[in-house]
């Protein structure tokens, strides 16, 4: 499993748990990050026993530059260094609290001052790749693990040229192609609906993967308040432009088509006629349709009635269309209109408690369409976590509310002014 930035974060938070002084915190902290944001191999670093000390790097080869805020470290020898040359590698600041160059320079302060392997105890005895790999075990709780792996893999999703990888991970051909491990990707595409789902995972406990980083998946938000059902083609075509097609594509549109001067009939032929086109333009990426969502009140409403109707027919439709096509679907079985309680007070949105079971409801799906062949999700007949009884209170209070999640993590936030009873 590659180490990426954000399992690295879990290894430095997890340091205090598992090393018994601040000082042992500071070794590690810094050895960790070094290892990741310098691509280096852990025989570059610390020693391979007491007596063994190889090449590991030395306390004169590494220099704090004020002037930049950055690392020069000097390697004598590496892997690929077949003629002893050495070689200076720089390393900048990438403000974030996993720095290399603030954990290394925090380190610093706190090192007593020995000669020999940089990386030691305080008693002076020099760090071994064994304890580099038994701390590690402890903190994540496997061993092994090629950090050179997830620098590579992380640099990659950030749009980093393929020769630059290779130039800082010190590789002479064309293996660091073997070192790239990106993701699994899923784009979620859509109205204003996906921009509030957006902000609000960031900020809770779903983040930005929705916590699927487990299943390997990296999700690319794309929400445009006011979207249209006409606008979808363009901004798919658009994107491809700059980045990778993705393995799958969530659509969750065209409820803002619905009240519009199109009948029930011509939206359907326009979304057919644009997931051809898509096909087309992605023929590897798997479709995903996500329900459009009921509403209180619909754009340009006369009838509620008559627009609920065609809200359901084009689901049916679009959804058997898609599920034909080796794609998937998405329902949300909690958003109705009798639980007013799911949506905000333009009756058009959802509320924190509805883009709450909105963005359960994703996370679920992804997961499921990952890890079983269900091409549907929730699955027909599935029980829980069923929203059954819903009073609204007059006043402002904070609850706390359940949700199971695949992983069975129990999540709670603030709901404002809405009671209401889950039953498992």
């Amino acid at each position: 499993m590659p180490i990426t930035v954000d399992i690295l974060q879990k290894i430095l938070h997890s340091l205090p748990f598992i090393c018994f002084s601040n000082y042992e915190i500071g070794l590690f902290s810094a050895l960790f990050s070094l290892t990741f944001f310098g691509f280096f191999r852990v025989g570059e670093l610390v020693v391979e026993s007491p007596l063994k000390q190889g090449h590991a790097l030395q306390s004169h080869n590494i220099r704090f530059i004020l002037r930049t805020n950055s690392l020069e470290i000097v390697i004598p020898h590496s892997k690929t260094d077949k003629n002893g040359k050495g070689s200076v590698l720089l390393i900048p600041p990438t403000y974030m609290p996993m720095c290399a160059v603030k954990t290394v320079k925090q380190y610093m302060n706190l090192r007593p001052p020995h000669l020999g392997p940089f990386f030691c105890h305080l008693s002076g005895l020099p760090v071994t790749k064994y304890q580099f790999v038994s701390v590690l075990r402890k903190c994540l709780n496997f061993a092994n693990i090629d950090t050179k792996i997830g620098a590579a893999s992380t640099c990659a999703m950030l749009g980093m040229e393929n020769m630059k990888i290779a130039e800082l991970g010190r590789w002479n051909s064309s293996v660091y192609k073997n070192y790239i491990h990106c993701p699994r990707v899923v784009w979620i595409v859509g109205s204003s609906m996906i921009c509030h789902a957006m902000i609000r995972a960031i900020n809770s406990t779903f983040k930005k993967n929705l916590q699927l980083e487990t299943n390997n998946l990296s999700v690319l938000w794309q929400g445009k308040p006011g979207m249209r059902w006409e606008q979808v083609f363009n901004k798919i075509k658009h994107l491809i432009t700059f980045i990778d097609p993705p393995e799958f594509l969530l659509l969750h549109c065209s409820g803002n088509d619905i009240g519009s001067s199109l009948k029930s009939v011509e939206l359907i032929h326009l979304i057919l006629n644009t997931i051809v086109k898509i096909f087309k333009l992605l023929p590897k990426t798997r479709l995903i349709w996500s329900q459009i969502l009921p509403r209180l009140e619909w754009r340009n409403e006369v009838n509620h009635r008559a627009l609920k109707k065609v809200r359901v027919r084009v689901n049916r439709k679009i959804a058997n269309f898609v599920l034909k096509n080796n794609g998937f679907y998405i329902k949300y079985p909690e958003l109705i209109e009798s639980n007013t309680g799911c949506f905000s007070k333009d009756n058009v949105h959802l509320s924190d408690l509805g883009n709450d079971l909105f963005l359960f409801r994703i996370q679920q799906a992804l997961q499921t369409f990952l890890t079983t062949n269900h091409i549907v999700s929730p699955p027909y007949g599935e029980s829980g976590p069923w929203l059954t009884c819903l009073i609204i209170s007059d006043f402002e209070i904070d609850l706390f509310y359940l949700l199971f999640f695949s992983d069975f993590e129990i999540i709670s936030g603030p709901i404002g002014s809405t009671y209401y009873h889950f039953y498992l």
